[in-house]
């Protein structure tokens, strides 16, 4: 399972096609589409309960990471 995590953690921080991972870890086209999709919805199934609107998050008095950038959040007003 790690390994399916770091493919597709690496997927999607690269954009690589699943032709250059399978090159990359010496496996076939297919598998890496399977494990890539495995993973997403073993991930989807762990995170969706962590999920709360964007509305609400934006009301916290704390950070956000937007896609790995640290966004303080402040009231202007305070």
């Amino acid at each position: 399972m790690a390994q399916g995590l770091k493919i597709t953690l690496i997927s999607y921080r690269h954009n690589l096609t699943p032709e250059a991972l399978a090159h990359l870890f010496e496996v076939s086209q297919p598998t890496i589409s399977r494990t890539i999709k495995t993973t997403e919805k073993a991930l989807e199934k762990v995170l969706t309960p962590l999920t709360r609107p964007l509305k609400e998050n934006l009301k916290a008095p704390s950070s956000l990471v937007v896609d790995g950038t640290l966004v303080p959040l402040w009231n202007w007003r305070s």
